[in-house]
């Protein structure tokens, strides 16, 4: 695991899992889903989604982050909305380059084409990259393999990130103590296989349990505090980097800060 677990006092419970490995193609692509094959300096993959006939890929500066460049791959002629639009060429074929409006102001571009009968390709970038980023993007997208695009929509699902759990998850114990006489456990719900490969962005969960009883799954998000078997207990997701933590009370609460 790559994130910690830790228990302070009453018991303060951190927890999460290992970082990526890279995966290759495993078959000849079969053109349905594309990727960049160059992106601007630091941008990732965070999202992965098919919706109404086309399989979009979504980057952003940072894995939390929402998209600034995506690529959708479709069988139907559905032009980007745009305006102030130009012929361009893009990997050898005509295009149209157009900018993106919202209530009258410009938030970014798009470049429309058809890579072959029966496939046009989008690639839009918004809220940050520049017409000449946006066009580097297009003019290097490649296609994936079917295998490949089933595994990235399991890596970037967004359930863990919406507080469900990955429905492949493998509970894990990632550490037990003992307040009172009796055992407390932090159970790590993992992803199946994570990781998957490098763009594996699915998160822990985790569950308390002491004195039979057990708290609902709790997916990473703000601290929370319950009261498990009589027990008060914070718990929350953490980072390798973490050394101490401090708890304090808010909203006008009496509660004496510790660390």
């Amino acid at each position: 695991m790559s994130r910690r677990a830790l228990v302070v006092s009453i018991a303060l419970v951190m927890a999460g899992c290992g970082g990526p490995s890279r995966v290759t193609a495993s078959s000849p692509p079969s053109g349905r889903a594309w990727l960049a094959g160059h992106l601007p300096a630091g941008f990732v993959m965070v999202r992965a989604e098919e919706q109404g006939g086309g399989r979009t890929v979504g980057y952003a500066p940072r894995p939390q982050a929402e998209p600034q460049i995506s690529i959708t791959a479709s069988s139907s002629a559905t032009e980007s909305p745009g305006q102030r639009s130009r012929p361009v060429r893009v990997r050898g074929h005509a295009a149209t380059l157009a900018t993106l409006f919202d209530e009258g102001q410009p938030y970014g571009f798009s470049v429309t084409w058809d890579e072959r009968p029966g496939l046009q390709l989008i690639v839009e970038g918004t809220n940050g990259p520049t017409e000449q980023e946006t066009l580097a993007v297009a003019e290097r997208v490649h296609a994936v393999s079917e295998p490949d695009w089933q595994r990235l929509l399991i890596e970037l699902s967004p359930d863990t990130h919406m507080g469900r759990v990955d429905p492949s998850a493998v509970p894990t114990e990632a550490l037990r103590g003992s307040i009172g006489g009796a055992d407390y456990v932090l159970t790590a719900l993992v992803p199946g296989g994570f990781p998957l490969g490098a763009d594996d962005r699915r998160l822990d969960c985790y569950r308390l349990t002491y004195r039979g009883e057990t708290t609902k799954n709790e997916c990473p998000g703000h601290p929370v505090w319950a009261r498990v078997g009589g027990q008060l207990f914070v718990f929350g997701d953490g980072g390798p980097d973490i050394k101490t933590v401090r708890i304090r009370g808010i909203f006008g609460s009496r509660f004496e800060p510790f660390a």
